[in-house]
């Protein structure tokens, strides 16, 4: 029995040392709902740290708890179908404020050669058969302005244990290169998306530093989602909020 805990402890530590990609971040902070890390430069590759525009300029010192709130809770992202469009908030109300504090606390202690990983998990609903959803992304701060990655938005984990921080914080390495999600950040004033051999990164989103400080974040009026109804012939009919009740939009999201 000796021998074998052992062999486990060397086997955790070699596959430790040998973890690339996101799965070499570090763990800096921890709650029972959301995680952040940092992740080396040095672990993408050559061509995605040409792409991401490293070296990078953290920390970002001047951004306060006010600020990302203003970021992250005015995005919204848009979840395509066949019969219609659903456009949710990123983040719900309650998972924001958390998340605002946490991020500006962390962001400043995020060195010139890392990027910050976030990884929110949530409920919407909090019912008895509803389940966490998860939302990842990266944070870090180029020539071009202030970064979000996004990799999953919403995210089902429908084979993970939500209470296990060692299953839940286990995520996807980024589409540095390519998107190829169904999910798109929708287009606001505040800000643009980043290109990749000319196109479009529909998770990729930039935001210029010098206009953090004039953002607000703007209160929601509805708690259920927009909606986009499209015609026989596939054209946005018509647009709508409030009018499907939250429970049965978080429903549709999730299916496929």
């Amino acid at each position: 029995m000796f021998k074998k805990i052992i062999f486990i402890i060397i086997l955790s530590s070699m596959v430790a040392s040998c973890a690339s990609g996101i799965a070499a971040r570090k763990l800096m902070y921890r709650d029972h709902k959301t995680a952040l890390f940092t992740l080396e430069e040095d672990e993408f590759s050559k061509k995605e740290r040409a792409v991401l525009g490293a070296p990078f300029l953290h920390p970002i010192r001047n951004t306060t708890e006010e600020n990302w709130k203003a970021i992250l809770g005015n995005l919204r992202f848009k979840k395509e179908s066949t019969v219609g469009n659903m456009i949710y908030p990123i983040f719900s109300e309650e998972e924001l404020n958390d998340l605002a504090r946490n991020i500006a606390t962390a962001i400043k202690k995020v060195r010139n050669d890392q990027v910050l990983i976030v990884v929110s998990k949530f409920n919407d609903i909090k019912g008895v058969v509803s389940k966490d959803h998860r939302t990842t992304f990266a944070i870090f701060k180029n020539k071009d302005g202030i970064n979000l990655i996004f990799r999953e938005l919403h995210a089902g984990m429908p084979e993970v244990d939500a209470t296990n921080y060692y299953e839940w914080s286990r995520i996807p390495d980024l589409f540095i290169l390519k998107n190829f999600e169904i999910f798109r950040v929708e287009e606001e004033d505040y800000i643009r998306f980043a290109k990749s051999d000319d196109f479009e990164n529909r998770l990729w989103i930039l935001i210029d530093p010098e206009i953090v400080d004039s953002l607000e974040y703007t209160p929601r009026l509805f708690l259920e989602p927009e909606m986009e109804l499209k015609d026989k012939d596939g054209n946005i009919e018509k647009k709508s909020n409030g009018k499907l009740p939250k429970s049965e939009a978080i429903i549709n999201r999730d299916l496929d």
